[in-house]
């Protein structure tokens, strides 16, 4: 089994998501890949606006796992995890600094985000997962004002897009490939390893809702485990997750 990427660029688009889903809608197979040097309207979780600065990276992705829907939010996972190592490969030794994950789909530096993405997704009527579409972006020279920190203020060197991406989508299909092939539990803990600690206090805002508690782990689903005041578990498998 072998993941063939087929890379598109562009100095500027409206979204690299909204071309991959168009893929996706006309059948085109798996591995379809369009990086932008800008995009204008790109966006992240719930619909909100991706500020697109020259210079960062901005990539999306069509995957067609044979997964279920509950065991989608795994690949989520799976790409943090792939952004990571990814990143940590090209940054050389650079000034002190520290990456980590946070739930369900950020990369930090020293606590601050530095890349994040987006999963879209089409389900067949049985339920199952049709087509993925990830979207990525990685704060390389510069990040949005007041959001975040960039990964050139902390690499040894400036680091070149295309290297990262390249590093990115090889270490990306290797764990795409071992998930189908051999599941989520090796790359659950590799995952567990690079982020926040166990009993860690976050609070999660679910729609109107917000639970407060502390890190346990993340289940085999790729839902966010946490306990409350009262020591009782709590599964969540959408949200926004705060750190303290």
């Amino acid at each position: 089994m072998s993941l063939h990427w087929v890379i598109e660029t562009h100095d500027e688009v409206q979204s690299t998501q909204d071309i991959v889903m168009s893929m996706a809608h006309m059948e085109q197979p798996e591995g379809h890949v369009v990086q932008a040097q800008t995009q204008t309207q790109g966006r992240g979780r719930h619909g909100r606006k991706w500020e697109s600065l020259s210079g960062n990276l901005f990539l999306s992705i069509l995957f067609r796992p044979s997964v279920q829907a509950r065991d989608v939010g795994q690949l989520s996972l799976i790409t943090g995890l792939s952004l990571l190592e990814a990143i940590s490969s090209v940054m050389g030794k650079g000034n002190d600094y520290e990456l980590s994950l946070k739930w369900p789909n950020d990369v930090l530096i020293n606590g601050e985000k530095c890349a994040g993405l987006l999963l879209e997704t089409e389900l067949t009527q049985s339920g199952a997962v049709k087509w993925v579409v990830l979207g990525i972006g990685v704060n390389v020279a510069e990040a949005p004002e007041d959001l975040g920190l960039a990964l050139n203020a902390f690499a040894e060197k400036p680091i070149a897009v295309k290297v990262l991406r390249d590093r990115f989508l090889k270490v990306m299909g290797t764990h795409y490939l071992h998930w189908l092939q051999n599941g989520f539990e090796t790359l659950r803990l590799n995952w567990l390893d690079r982020a926040h600690a166990k009993g860690r206090p976050m609070h999660v805002k679910i729609g109107p809702q917000l639970v407060n508690g502390v890190f346990h782990d993340i289940d085999a689903h790729g839902n966010l485990r946490l306990k409350d005041a009262e020591h009782r578990l709590k599964t969540v498998s959408s949200g926004e997750v705060y750190l303290y």
